[in-house]
């Protein structure tokens, strides 16, 4: 069943621990917990909480990534017939994060809320066990897709024998689903709403709120510049929490009664534009990154499809809050928004500019238009720069260094046509930026 390569050690489940103790002092190990941890001061503020929450959002994300996750991230990556041992270091690096993490709960000195000591001690060690048998197994490689689903399946019930992998995944979602933004719990609430519209949009706004508060936990990775590849798992966990809410809200709709209605208009474009965003992410941002090795392509694609699911969600809420109170502003529901605009409409006014210059250096021989848009692009790129979207400034920053070492006219012209076709598509994104809806550009 488990395939000829797979070693005895993964069939015995009452592998010694102190065998544990002696590996976890291997540079894999080392390597992986020193990657994900916190600095002393970070430590002393890192509450009882806060390390439940962290423990519970890892281990939701091991389970659905376990489950059925992973077919969302290998599908271009050659069939069940390629080597699957990245998989296999994937969970690796992912259980001893979930143990680090229980070690951070017990080293608090707090009970935690959902679980008894006895308990966390209880999963603590199951995930020590599971650590060893991954190393071992992975030791094995090439791994093929048999084994793969092997060790799915024994790993899932090994981790679900105890109450608290339920209870620490439970506590999280409640956590989650409690982060509704205050200002649109408040305007949802006012009673301008009809009862049973605010009594759906209550039952939908906690569901969201559990998917970006678990897409908060990718942007505090990418924050502390920490390796982004085990993000995968929260991206499985929040695949299948974001299908969850557009089945709930095909459901509600499937019962409505006036189509015309405003709260049906409003939930059948949350439903398409989730879904939308889902596929957008899942097919082209994540699909094989599995198997992607350089560090700045894995943050690339990461950021992109945090930004996507995020913005999507964000822009579904404001529209709820806009039906209770039209006059409701966006920046006191997502404050973070009004630095996002900020910096939204300086990037948009600066490529406008750029784009400017660049026709005019296109179609006029003076030096002196090269020079000023060398001098354009160089400011652009140590001022304005960190507003794109990271997989966007590698082509921004060739194009500039392109255009600087490039004195010959006859070379510099269609090198700065193709530069203005990108800007173009550049300036078009930003313009589509979800903050910068209703602000239309004034050249």
């Amino acid at each position: 069943m488990c395939g000829p390569n797979l070693p005895s050690a993964i069939l015995n489940p009452h592998l010694a621990r102190s065998d544990f103790l002696m590996k976890t002092k291997s540079s894999d190990v080392s390597t992986t917990v020193a990657a994900s941890s916190k600095s002393t001061s970070d430590q002393n503020a890192f509450s009882a909480v806060d390390a439940e929450f962290e423990l519970g959002v890892w281990l939701a994300g091991l389970e659905s990534f376990l489950d059925s996750g992973s077919s969302l991230f290998t599908e271009r990556m050659g069939g069940r017939s390629r080597d699957w041992t990245n998989e296999f270091r994937l969970v690796h690096s992912a259980l001893l994060l979930c143990l680090k993490n229980a070690q951070d709960l017990m080293s608090t000195g707090r009970a935690a809320k959902s679980v008894s000591p006895d308990e966390l001690d209880e999963i603590g060690l199951r995930l020590r066990d599971a650590a060893v048998l991954s190393d071992t197994v992975i030791k094995a490689s090439p791994l093929d897709f048999g084994e793969w689903r092997a060790w799915n399946a024994m790993l899932l019930d090994h981790l679900r024998g105890t109450a608290a992998f339920d209870r620490l995944i439970r506590n999280a979602e409640k956590i989650g689903e409690a982060s509704v933004p205050s200002k649109l719990e408040e305007i949802i609430s006012n009673g301008s709403l009809p009862f049973g519209d605010e009594a759906d949009l209550k039952a939908i706004l906690p569901r969201f709120a559990r998917v970006l508060k678990w897409l908060s936990k990718v942007q505090e990775m990418m924050d502390r510049d920490e390796p982004l590849k085990h993000g995968i798992l929260i991206f499985a966990r929040v695949h299948e929490q974001t299908s969850d809410v557009v089945r709930y809200i095909n459901n509600r709709l499937s019962r409505f009664s006036d189509e015309d209605a405003d709260l049906f208009r409003l939930l059948d474009t949350a439903s398409y534009t989730s879904s939308h965003e889902l596929r957008k992410v899942f097919d082209d941002e994540l699909s094989g990154l599995i198997g992607v090795r350089p560090s700045p392509t894995v943050f690339a694609r990461t950021e992109a499809a945090w930004a996507l699911l995020k913005d999507g969600i964000e822009q579904v809420l404001v529209s709820f809050a806009k039906m209770a109170d039209p006059s409701v502003d966006p920046f006191a529901i997502f404050p973070h928004w009004k630095d996002k605009f900020d910096r939204s409409v300086k990037l948009r006014s600066e490529l406008g500019g750029i784009i400017k210059d660049v026709e005019q250096c296109e179609q006029d021989s003076n030096p002196e238009l090269t020079q000023k848009l060398n001098k354009r692009l160089a400011d652009f790129c140590s001022q304005t720069m960190p507003s794109l979207y990271y997989k966007d400034r590698d082509s921004f920053e060739r194009f500039v260094e392109e255009i600087r070492l490039t004195n010959s006219r006859t070379d510099l012209v269609p090198i700065l046509h193709r530069f203005g076709a990108y800007l173009e598509t550049l300036f078009g994104h930003v313009n589509n930026r979800t903050v910068l809806a209703g602000h239309p550009y004034e050249s």
